[in-house]
């Protein structure tokens, strides 16, 4: 058997080029996204304390607890939403303070982006929505 390394290696190459165009295509949607983070932030810091606390998190704990019972097919007991709240709202809260401020939730909401997103964003199509006009 005869093996071409030149167009094998051409092959290898053509195969990263795409693979980094995809990586350059995420990270400018992730720049994107983070910048809508702050105006997020803002709206939902009712009391315009700088932080968040649980009952400003709710109508966002809410939307990620649809999200997991749509994607899941799942419907979930008032006890069970509770304590999914309390979780979610636990992983935002880095430093334990009872409170999120706006570093923790461009982390929190930064790593939800990427788990959902990040796949061959050039065969995707249209650039993913940010659901902040919701809240």
């Amino acid at each position: 058997m005869c093996v071409d390394n030149e167009k094998t290696l051409k092959f290898y190459n053509f195969i990263d080029k795409v693979a980094q165009q995809e990586e350059r295509v995420f990270e400018e949607q992730i720049v994107k996204f983070q910048d809508s983070i702050l105006p997020f932030f803002k709206n939902i810091d009712v009391d315009r304390s700088g932080a968040i606390d649980l009952q400003e998190a709710e109508p966002l704990l809410k939307h990620f607890i649809d999200l997991y019972q749509k994607q899941n097919n799942k419907v979930l007991s008032s006890e069970e939403s509770t304590v999914m709240e309390g979780e979610l709202f636990d992983e935002m809260d880095m430093d334990k303070s009872g409170m999120i401020d706006f570093h923790e939730l461009k982390v929190f909401l930064t790593k939800k982006y990427d788990l959902m997103f990040r796949k061959p964003v050039l065969a995707q199509g249209p650039e993913p929505e940010f659901p902040f006009n919701k809240f």
